[in-house]
């Protein structure tokens, strides 16, 4: 379609007509034209027409690296340099409570845009937290090693669990990445799950998720993060394509957990529910069966016929917070589960105390208060690992002592 020149002239005159109408002009000088499955003298003709520069991938839009490869560590520095200048900041300035602050508001918002749509690398994720320590325990020197008074996962817990509230990196964009899951398995209107269905999901004898991920490289991230789905999530058959019949619970439990010795006779193990119903017993199993298992093809039989499904409607699913709507906050308390901690925690962070005043609470309740006790846990060097007061108070009661024990003079 790009081939001829009118029709590049055609498409140059609508952005033209469109900048004087709307008074936003397009700046060709500072655009570049990618070439995809275009010749080389094709790309050199565009970008003559055009009036712009050749640019190549991976390249970068909205602050985001897209490609057709899997973005490398490298396309991330950019995020990793953002945050890295923030440590230079006034965070070594400011108090326990104000860098905690500084960590929840800004260290965490920061990667949030490119967890929304990519899987950030491990060494990437790594990396953040590391830089979220430095800031939180050593007021942002990289090279004070040994300052941490907690360890990471506890300070990333929820402040009534314990913790301090700070946003588990890992969990959280896996959380974010899921509602992809829920557009696609609940059939949302959405461009992108229909062609997705119709281009690689058309067989429904299989479930997409008991394949080998296929697409691209963005869809089989997306694709491994569906035992965490799993986990959260429960579906409501209908039209029985996306559930597996023996291995997800779309039941009360797996089918394959409650009828074990039928599972061991059959041939699809990774059959749809739909697969199921519409196959007969000698497709399914390999026969004859033996007398525990047909007793059990009597009893899912009885199973299968007081569901009630509407083939004309897609399956859909229901999380575990009791509703079909996903919510990424949700979903990442799910992802961090829920740890047991004491009341005191709850009162702590709602007291009205001044804010430094709760951190330093906080931490003599966790024990992690660097008293000279536990600077001698740590091996620390000190002179004296005695506590100021209670020698204080052990020398005030000598010297009480000696004063009542000693003998009265009198004056002549």
């Amino acid at each position: 379609m790009l081939a001829s020149g009118t029709t590049l002239f055609n498409l140059k005159g609508l952005l033209r007509s469109f900048s004087d109408s709307s008074g936003l002009h397009v700046n060709f000088s500072k655009s570049f034209l990618v070439p995809v499955n275009v010749s080389e003298e094709k790309g050199s003709h565009l970008v003559q027409t055009f009036g712009c520069d050749v640019g190549s991938m991976p390249f970068t839009y909205l602050g985001l690296p897209l490609g057709t490869t899997k973005p490398s560590i490298l396309d991330f520095s950019p995020l990793v340099t953002k945050i890295e200048r923030r440590l230079s900041g006034i965070s070594r300035f400011l108090s326990y409570q104000g860098r905690l602050i500084l960590v929840n508001s800004v260290f965490s918002a920061l990667p949030t845009f490119y967890m929304c749509y990519l899987q950030l690398p491990p060494t990437v994720i790594n990396q953040i937290d590391r830089y979220q320590k430095h800031c939180l325990w050593s007021g942002g020197d990289i090279n004070r090693k040994g300052s941490c008074l907690a360890a990471w996962d506890i300070a990333c817990r929820t402040k009534e669990e314990g913790g301090l509230g700070i946003v588990n990196m890992k969990s959280q964009n896996v959380a974010l990445l899921i509602k992809y899951l829920d557009k696609f398995y609940n059939h949302a209107d959405i461009l992108w799950v229909s062609l997705t269905w119709s281009k690689l999901y058309s067989n429904n004898s299989t479930p997409p998720h008991a394949r080998s991920p296929i697409g691209s490289f963005w869809w089989k991230d997306i694709m491994k993060l569906m035992d965490k789905f799993l986990l959260m999530a429960k579906c409501n058959t209908s039209k029985d394509n996306s559930v597996l019949f023996w291995h997800d619970n779309w039941l009360q439990d797996t089918v394959k957990s409650s009828f074990p010795q039928l599972y061991s006779f059959t041939k699809k193990p990774k059959c749809s529910l739909r697969f199921f119903v519409d196959q007969s017993l000698d497709r399914l199993f390999h026969l004859p069966l033996s007398i525990q298992a047909s007793n059990q093809v009597t009893d899912l039989q009885a199973v299968l016929q007081e569901g009630v499904w509407d083939r004309e409607e897609d399956d859909y699913w229901v999380y575990s917070w009791g509703s079909s709507t996903y919510n990424s906050r949700k979903a990442y308390k799910c992802l961090q589960g829920s740890y047991e901690a004491s009341p005191l925690f709850s009162w702590l962070w709602s007291s009205g105390n001044l804010g430094k005043h709760q951190f330093i609470f906080w931490h003599l309740l966790k024990d992690r208060l660097n008293t000279r006790n536990l600077l001698w846990r740590k091996n620390k060097a000190l002179d004296d690992y005695s506590c100021v007061i209670c020698s204080l108070k052990k020398q005030a009661s000598i010297y009480s002592l000696n004063a009542h024990s000693a003998p009265h003079v009198g004056t002549t």
